[in-house]
């Protein structure tokens, strides 16, 4: 009885031993994985070291952006089925609104016509679904006050020193030089003014992706496989590659993806959906004005990341 304790003790101990053994056998092949599995994570394309700086959201759709040297947003908020609308303005770095939901007379044709320093000049229409402009309305961006309107001209060009409007005739167009502060009529003009184009340098829009392929074909693990980089809007900023693309769904309709890709270090950075389901692709999803990125995120939000 005694021997059989002893063999029966003996056999536990030789027991525990080897559970002991092949517990840490187990042990140390999950730590194994574990590490395997981090370093693999860590040889993913992936780093997330840009997020958004601010989203603003509005009531219904967000149909029109213009940006100001002076660090203001203009945009237009429409409501397409009761055909109504009105405007927003937004510090341009912070995203906080200065002033929104203002609706200037017309409620849904009237559109911006441009943005200068602080001032924001407005079109009316000559008629209702034509699209010759007519009509200025100038609007102090910090404030959302009216400052003066001109119902008969319309706008042509304006810098901070000078603007210019015209009126259509018949078969010819007489020009007006226009005092910014109070739209009074100083000079007129039989012939169009030679002007500068306007500034668009501080803009960057997308474009169809023309770059040589075997430059980039490590782009091609981040997109879906059957996507032609070469049907995708894309530009290259700084050491990046920004770009969205458009994915099938089951029911027709397709998925809008914003890709932004470090092209140095060939990592992802950054990836948002700008639109679940649309009916056809969109141009222009996205552009860059003074280092910051803006989308529209499912046509209602305003989102800005500063690259």
């Amino acid at each position: 009885m005694v021997l059989l304790i002893k063999g029966t003790k003996k056999l536990l101990e030789l027991q525990t031993t080897k559970n002991i053994h092949s517990y840490l056998l187990i042990e140390t092949h999950l730590v194994n994985c574990y590490l395997s599995l981090a370093m693999n994570l860590f040889s993913l394309p992936f780093i997330t070291s840009l997020k958004p700086k601010w989203k603003f959201s509005g009531r219904s759709v967000l149909w029109s952006l213009r940006c100001s040297d002076e660090g203001f947003i203009l945009g237009e908020d429409r409501n397409t089925e009761t055909k109504s609308g009105t405007f927003f303005c937004l510090h341009l770095s912070s995203g906080k609104p200065l002033w929104q939901e203002k609706i200037f007379g017309e409620p849904w044709w009237i559109g911006i016509e441009a943005l200068v320093g602080s001032r924001a000049y407005l079109h009316g229409f000559k008629k209702p679904d034509m699209p010759e402009h007519q009509k200025i309305l100038c609007i102090d961006l910090p404030s959302g006050n009216e400052v003066w309107r001109n119902e008969q001209l319309s706008f042509y060009y304006a810098d901070n020193d000078r603007l210019f409007a015209f009126k259509e005739l018949f078969e010819r167009r007489v020009y007006y030089r226009l005092d910014l502060q109070s739209g009074e009529i100083l000079e007129e003009h039989q012939q169009a003014p030679e002007l500068p184009e306007p500034d668009m340098s501080a803009y960057r829009f997308p474009k169809l992706f023309t770059a040589h392929q075997s430059e980039f074909e490590f782009l091609q693990r981040f997109f879906p496989p059957a996507l032609n980089l070469e049907q995708t809007e894309a530009l290259l900023y700084k050491n990046y590659f920004i770009g969205n693309s458009y994915t099938p769904n089951n029911n027709r309709s397709l998925t809008n993806t914003l890709y932004i890709i470090d092209s140095e270090k060939k990592k992802l950075r950054y990836t948002d959906i700008l639109n679940n389901e649309t009916s056809y692709p969109v141009p222009d999803s996205f552009f860059i004005f003074k280092e910051h990125l803006f989308y529209i995120k499912e046509r209602t939000t305003l989102v800005a990341l500063q690259l």
